[in-house]
């Protein structure tokens, strides 16, 4: 998973799937991204990102109480 801003990809982190279901959680501001994208890599231990992005989406700005 990548958190991005103005296209920089920053690593959020390795995940698994298992039987269909996955489960992540991790901490950040918003306001310093713009993009979250995950991607298939080739080598879960890589840092940087080389493998096609096979979901990604922009976080909103607005504030939803």
């Amino acid at each position: 998973m990548w958190l991005l801003k103005e296209g920089q990809p920053h690593n959020a982190g390795t995940f698994l799937v298992q039987d269909g279901t996955v489960a992540l959680k991790f901490t950040f501001e918003p306001s310093e991204y713009d993009t979250v994208a995950i991607t298939h890599e080739p080598d879960a231990g890589e840092i940087s990102r080389e493998g096609e992005i096979v979901l990604a989406a922009a976080f909103m700005n607005e504030i939803r109480s």
